[in-house]
């Protein structure tokens, strides 16, 4: 980055035929490059009294030498409200608005995007991040003072904003259109298995899509690319013909509070030019006692011991595994997993409850397992399927990835009906 002026932040156009974004709060979006700044754009700014910065250093770094003008904040962790906590604490601080500058040091990449998060959630629409932090002002040779400056009172005058997202929101929000959850608990894969690194498979909230925030470098360092950035985002999807749009909010959850990659991703979405929020309770809080819908990806070896359970003649009615074929009919009729019931997705989606009750009647809908499978990996109807028993009352829902491609690789039996028999 230059130091040249940053652009006034500005929201992209949604295009003509979006549905509305149903989180309307989120902070405005800043265009692609302007969160981080350089040494000497912040200095400009510093020195015509245009601009507050905030170490977010420790105490003793703050002591040794900062920014001029910069202020030390004590701010809250996670819990209580958050909003009202942190506007207090930069009320005292003397900063009720205006352009916000942080700064911190490399290994303290959580405890900025932290900050950053908090400001945006208090209100603050023009926040920017010192790419390099303190090492880069001091690279530059640029004046360092020790004094704790003074601080003017002001009047808190910023609107409420929504960058934290609750369990309620999010269980409004999975599979609509205008939000895309990305699940950031995995790091360190690659290559077209991209859709299925462990945590995800082992559980994840219905239409969520993984996301290495740790592919990017430190937060706090001058490494981040926005424009890479904001080039994986777009390329993301359930497959590389089927894209997220980027006018998105992006939801983003980890595994709970304590995870720092949630609030991170954060930054980096926003670094990017995009609309963010965290879910922090993240998985913990969304898969505790089984009180949300949670999509499992599952291999063949369980969907038949699944399968030879509901069987047994001991099962219970109510808690046994149900198989659904997503395919079109033509293709259930030529083979089919022993057990399925076939209903093609164009159709689920218009008799959901009708297709249950004829098969299942009996069915307890938040603890038996409903299995969905396609023809193999290339195919996404699972993810939309999921996001549909989710919203209808499901919450054990298997994902048999592999599907009848993966079924028949494993040399398992398929079965067929009769040219002349119907079927959904």
């Amino acid at each position: 980055m230059t130091g040249s002026t940053v652009p006034a932040a500005a929201t992209p156009a949604a295009p003509a035929t979006a549905m509305p974004v149903v989180v309307p709060l989120t902070p405005p979006t800043p265009p692609p490059g302007t969160v981080y700044v350089d040494a000497t754009w912040a200095q400009q700014r510093l020195d015509k009294a245009e601009a507050v910065a905030i170490d977010v250093r420790t105490q003793a770094h703050y002591a040794a030498g900062h920014l001029s003008g910069a202020r030390l904040l004590n701010l809250p962790a996670w819990q209580g409200p958050a909003q009202e906590t942190v506007r207090s604490a930069l009320i005292k601080a003397g900063i009720c608005g205006g352009t916000v500058i942080l700064y911190g040091e490399a290994g303290r990449g959580t405890e900025l995007a932290r900050t950053f998060l908090l400001l945006e959630e208090a209100g603050l629409s023009d926040v920017h991040v010192l790419r390099g932090g303190f090492a880069a002002w001091q690279r530059e040779r640029l004046p360092v003072e020790k004094n704790v400056p003074a601080v003017k009172p002001c009047t808190w005058a910023a609107p409420a904003r929504e960058a934290m997202a609750s369990r309620a929101l999010v269980m409004e929000s999975f599979g609509k259109r205008g939000v895309e959850l990305l699940d950031v608990r995995d790091q360190g894969w690659v290559g077209s298995d991209y859709i299925a690194p462990p945590r995800f498979s082992a559980g994840h909230i219905p239409s969520a899509l993984p996301f290495d925030v740790t592919h990017f470098g430190d937060v706090a360092s001058g490494e981040v690319d926005p424009e890479q950035i904001r080039a994986a985002v777009a390329t993301l999807g359930p497959r590389d013909k089927d894209p997220v749009s980027i006018h998105s909010t992006f939801l983003l959850y980890g595994e709970g509070q304590e995870d720092p990659r949630a609030v991170e991703g954060y930054l980096l979405v926003r670094a990017a030019g995009l609309k963010a929020q965290v879910f922090a309770g993240g998985w913990k809080e969304w898969s505790a006692e089984g009180a949300s819908p949670v999509v499992r990806i599952v291999e063949a070896a369980e969907v038949v011991r699944l399968m030879e359970a509901a069987r047994a003649p001991d099962s219970v009615p109510s808690t046994r595994a149900m198989l659904v074929d997503l395919r079109e009919p033509w293709d259930f009729r030529l083979a089919y997993l022993p057990g399925a019931q076939g209903q093609a997705l164009r159709l689920l989606k218009k008799s959901f409850d009708e297709f249950i009750q004829q098969h299942w009647p009996q069915v307890e809908r938040r603890t038996a397992p409903l299995i969905f499978y396609c023809y193999g990996r290339s195919c996404v109807r699972t993810r939309e399927a999921a996001v549909l028993a989710g919203r209808r009352g499901f919450h054990n829902i298997l994902w048999f990835r592999e599907g009848v491609d993966g079924w028949r690789r494993e040399g398992l039996p398929l079965l067929s009906l009769p040219r002349d028999h119907g079927t959904p």
